[in-house]
């Protein structure tokens, strides 16, 4: 097919969305940045687009509860559109605020999860060690089993309504866990939860951060140590492979 076209949300606090922009042009993705306003006066916005990414950071400032206000306006300007991409096999992507804003949309409704404050009270900024689990996401193909990456959330406890882990698990919407007892208190150890057939992924931790091998917290370790094998470092981490998948299961 021709180059995928990807658009990735911005305004009213997001922070992310050009390292997530930068993330999806490197994995072969024809990438345009918008603001929600803009994309919310043209009914055919999202028309021909094949993925949508929700990036990080701090909507509204998170003052009615992270995610909220945004994916309100979501619900109301974008449903229809966000409805017909995923109907047409497109991918959709929320990351950190991104994720807590996916979840207050239509497309988790019948999910039964939602996202609460960090079970120890305070924001997490960490790396982490995660691990690809449950059921299969086209976003997680091909990944490897444990990967690191880091978190910078206050309120990314994953947390289910009666019988909503339960459902997820049988859907296979249980995806991607911490590799050790999850540091924020998620149900299950859960990072990463999916819905319509793992083509929508809502992750608490940033891969955009973790993108390039020199942003890992041990790379010139690494780098010593492969200096001296005589041998080279790759340029892209792991978790380019999770943005290169969105572009090559369309």
């Amino acid at each position: 097919m021709k180059q995928p076209r990807a658009i990735i949300l911005a305004g009213h606090g997001l922070n992310c969305e050009r390292e997530t922009a930068f993330a999806l042009t490197q994995a072969g993705a024809h990438t345009e940045i918008h603001h929600i306003n803009d994309l919310g006066q043209d009914v055919n916005a999202l028309s021909d687009a094949h993925i949508l990414a929700i990036p990080g950071g701090f909507s509204f400032g998170d003052h009615l509860g992270a995610g909220k206000a945004f994916a309100s306006a979501l619900n109301a300007r974008l449903d229809d559109g966000i409805s017909a991409l995923v109907e047409r096999g497109g991918m959709v992507l929320g990351i950190c605020n991104g994720a807590q804003i996916l979840l207050k949309t239509t497309l988790f409704a019948e999910a039964g999860v939602t996202l609460a404050p960090n079970a120890g009270g305070s924001y997490l900024c960490q790396w982490e060690t995660l691990r690809v689990t449950g059921g299969a996401s086209p976003w997680l193909t091909g990944l490897h089993d444990r990967f690191d990456c880091p978190i910078a959330h206050g309120e990314g406890r994953f947390a289910f309504a009666p019988g909503g882990l339960e459902s997820l698990k049988a859907a296979g919407g249980d995806v991607l866990r911490y590799a050790g007892t999850a540091p924020n208190g998620a149900t299950d150890d859960l990072a990463g939860v999916a819905t319509h057939g793992g083509r929508v992924l809502a992750m608490m931790p940033h891969p955009e951060r973790a993108l390039l091998s020199h942003h890992h917290p041990d790379f010139h370790r690494q780098a010593v140590l492969a200096r001296r094998e005589g041998r080279d470092l790759p340029a892209f981490g792991p978790t380019l492979k999770l943005f290169e998948n969105a572009v090559t299961a369309l």
